[in-house]
């Protein structure tokens, strides 16, 4: 069986079932005041490519491929031929360097830490990285 190709529609659909059966990120998001949304924004030629994942008190921790529903609390935005260069060095082992993004929101990030660490235990798969 091949592996996951990272981002892929395929990988976020098997993302968001294994949060949706997770007792602890969803506990995590039910403390949030109100909901989150951390979104990559990554140019990609002439086209956007969007990492949507979403925090929901009331629904937990989510991911999408379409731009944010609501303006993004958390936006982290770049190129993304460099991101996905990133996340192979740091697949690999190597020192990937800096992420090669900008962020705007960082008390949210501080906001969703715990949800981001439980989602990233219970939805972290060994995918493969291809960089355009």
């Amino acid at each position: 069986m091949s592996k996951l190709v990272f981002m892929s529609p395929e990988h976020v659909a098997r993302m968001n079932e294994l949060l949706a059966a997770d007792p602890l990120s969803q506990a995590e998001c039910a403390k949030l005041d109100r909901r989150w949304d951390m979104v990559y924004e990554l140019a990609h030629g002439e086209q956007t490519v969007w990492w949507t994942m979403s925090f929901d008190p009331a629904q937990g921790v989510s991911f999408s491929l379409q731009p944010p529903a609501q303006p993004a609390g958390i936006l982290l935005k770049g190129e993304y031929r460099a991101m996905m260069e990133f996340m192979r060095r740091s697949k690999a082992g190597e020192e990937p360097g800096s992420e090669p993004v900008t962020l705007s929101g960082a008390e949210g990030m501080k906001a969703i830490d715990a949800a981001f660490q439980a989602a990233g235990r219970a939805a972290t798969l060994d995918t493969e990285i291809r960089v355009p």
